[in-house]
């Protein structure tokens, strides 16, 4: 019994220590830092006429040049990133936009619509539920999918957000930025 006495005060001396192990801190993994290099603001041009607008929003916004106009598919997430999406465009093709596609009802593919559609003459073609869906994400699932996203993205400040893993940044409720939005005027099956 001594021995096992003498031995427990021996581990138990040992074992404890004045010296406080720190964990190193990981705000951005190397691999997610090299990530980010695929969200360089940038119009790609696919083809003489389908140009793709990458890194200014989770989703990318694409054009496509007709012979005396554009079609924009997906608008980005809001009124800003539109604005500055649009530019880039206009300075490949400054031809009116004639028409607008929603390939689904997601606020980063819709809250954008009002930089690209300039009067009620431009078509806003979606899927005939569209219009259904952002109304239920607006009004019903407005909470639930603000409280998804907060666990999905994080709630970090900016400074340490190094992407949000399909685009550069969520811009949907940022500070400065608003989001807008064009019910489809036409639509399909």
């Amino acid at each position: 019994m001594r021995y096992f006495l003498y031995f427990f005060s021996v581990l138990i001396l040992t074992s404890c220590s004045d010296i406080v192990e720190e964990d190193e801190i990981f705000l951005s993994p190397d691999d997610l830092i090299e990530h980010s290099k695929e969200f360089k603001k940038e119009v790609i041009s696919i083809e003489n006429t389908i140009h793709v607008a990458i890194g200014y929003s989770l989703a990318n916004s694409i054009m496509v040049e007709g012979e005396s106009g554009r079609i924009i598919i997906d608008t980005t997430g809001t009124i800003e990133t539109g604005r500055e999406v649009r530019s880039a465009f206009d300075r490949i093709n400054p031809f009116p936009i004639k028409a607008v596609i929603y390939t689904h009802n997601h606020g980063d593919h819709v809250f954008g619509a009002k930089a690209f559609v300039d009067d009620e003459n431009t078509i806003v073609l979606a899927h005939e539920d569209t219009h259904e869906y952002i109304n239920r994400i607006l009004g019903i699932l407005r909470p639930v999918i603000s409280k998804r996203s907060s666990r999905m993205f994080g709630i970090f400040p900016e400074e340490q957000i190094e992407n949000n893993g399909i685009g550069p940044f969520l811009e949907i409720g940022k500070k400065n930025r608003k989001t807008s939005l064009v019910y489809p005027n036409r639509t399909f099956k």
